[in-house]
């Protein structure tokens, strides 16, 4: 996948997903482009440069956000999904989508990733290791937690976020609230996770790594992904 071409690639699965029959999309929103000046600031404020795959995704959107349900999914009983509504959404539209909706990609903007407290908006781990070990690099937790920066907040109980330190970049996908069990997770490279989200249509079950959705209602659509996408994409990552 060419990074640098994100954006078009992701506006064609998009376009795939509108012209399926068992799909109504929701929303889709591509923000205008990060300024410098922005990757500038976080840069200034983290005291080290960005991954340049992350800087060249922002320098073509400032945020990008998907939903999509499948038409059988059993949530439409509980809830009045209607037609297309352009515009971005909120979180606390992601909070009433839960249960409801099958695909959902929430990248926010960059300044929100970098420059929020994380800690302080969702709090720590109750029970947090001494030492989590993210491949051959050990951190002690305080720093962990703090190198933790929400990137795709899409699911009331799943995320994705950058472990950010001047030491290695990557994307981990785990748990929010009081319990954020980035420490029991996976990571991804920053250019194989945008991959991830693409080829896996940013469907909730697939993306989080949860392929026991709903009867199987997402397999469908996406049952070649696993083929297409190297198991070594994904690397365990443990704690200790």
């Amino acid at each position: 996948m060419d990074i640098k071409n994100y954006l078009q690639e992701f506006r064609k699965m998009v376009d795939e997903l509108k012209a399926h029959p068992k799909v109504r999309l929701l929303s889709f929103h591509a923000f205008e482009p990060a300024l410098e000046s922005d990757i500038e600031e976080v840069e200034t404020h983290l005291g080290f440069a960005l991954d340049e795959d992350l800087k060249t995704f922002y320098r073509q959107c400032n945020g990008l956000q998907l939903r999509w349900a499948h038409l059988d999914n059993p949530g439409w009983d509980r809830k009045e999904l209607t037609g297309f509504v352009p515009g971005p959404f909120t979180y606390q539209d992601v909070l009433d989508d839960a249960g409801t909706i099958d695909g959902c990609v929430n990248i926010l903007p960059i300044r929100e990733v970098f420059l929020t407290d994380w800690v302080k908006r969702f709090g720590k781990f109750d029970s947090a290791p001494e030492t989590v070990a993210v491949g051959d690099i050990d951190f002690s937790y305080g720093e962990f937690n703090k190198a933790i920066r929400i990137l795709n907040l899409y699911h009331v109980s799943v995320s994705e976020a950058m472990l950010c330190s001047p030491r290695t970049q990557q994307v981990v996908v785990g748990g929010m609230g009081q319990h954020q069990v980035f420490i029991r997770s996976y990571r991804y490279t920053t250019r194989s996770y945008f991959d991830l989200l693409l080829k896996g249509k940013g469907s909730i079950s697939f993306c989080s790594g949860r392929m026991d959705n709903k009867k199987g209602l997402v397999k469908e659509m996406i049952a070649d992904v696993a083929e297409i996408i190297p198991f070594d994409l994904k690397t365990p990552l443990f704690s200790r």
